[in-house]
């Protein structure tokens, strides 16, 4: 009986490769507006707070993590925007030393090839939020119909009130099913809340660290 064979290097470069060249091919469908939408800010805010003061990792929140994980207290992942850019084109989601080395590899490349605010737009391009709902302005038509021009290009084409983006960013962490019911709003309805909560505090800053 033959033994399975381990991922080589070599493999692991090509997934590297493959991934970047993904990422790098939705570059071109992002806005270049040097400013931050509502929604964005809205994902920022409840994904990843530290986003544009890190360079891909946030060590703090590991650290955080892990102590949390030593002292057997729920705890997250602790992975920012970047990393769960790299993830999503990469498709490889497997819980493994492997992949979150290849992971944080993959963050070092995007820092030197994109901005945050090109990270930030690829990730709301590609993202999961529900059932046939690929990137941020499939989300936000779902939601909200009338609030999505039907000639949009892209998300940064669309004006979403706070609210609205609250709820869309709330898709990440709890993407709509098939069919949606009470349990599924309540949970999207609490998140998007928070992040109400967390705007009204932080709105301006945001808007500061990009000048």
């Amino acid at each position: 009986m033959m033994t399975p064979r381990l991922p080589t290097i070599r493999s692991s470069l090509l997934r590297l490769h493959r991934a970047i060249l993904a990422i790098d091919e939705e570059r071109y469908a992002v806005s270049s507006l040097a400013r931050l939408s509502t929604l964005e800010k809205m994902v920022t805010l409840l994904e990843d707070r530290r986003f544009l003061d890190h360079h891909g990792v946030d060590w703090r929140s590991n650290v955080r993590e892990v102590a949390k994980a030593v002292r057997r207290e729920r705890h997250g992942g602790a992975s920012t925007i970047d990393m769960q850019l790299f993830r999503t084109a990469s498709d490889r989601y497997e819980r493994t030393l492997r992949r979150k080395i290849r992971e944080f590899v993959g963050v070092y490349v995007l820092q030197r090839k994109f901005t945050k605010l090109e990270i930030l737009r690829i990730y709301l391009n590609i993202a999961y939020f529900g059932t046939e709902l690929v990137g941020a302005l499939a989300a936000a038509k779902a939601l909200f119909p009338d609030a999505v021009d039907d000639y949009a290009w892209n998300i940064d084409d669309v004006e979403l009130t706070p609210d609205q983006a609250a709820q869309v960013a709330a898709l990440l962490v709890y993407p709509k099913p098939r069919v949606t019911n009470a349990n599924w709003q309540t949970k999207v309805r609490r998140r998007a809340n928070y992040g109400l909560a967390l705007y009204a505090g932080r709105d301006q800053r945001l808007d500061q660290i990009l000048r």
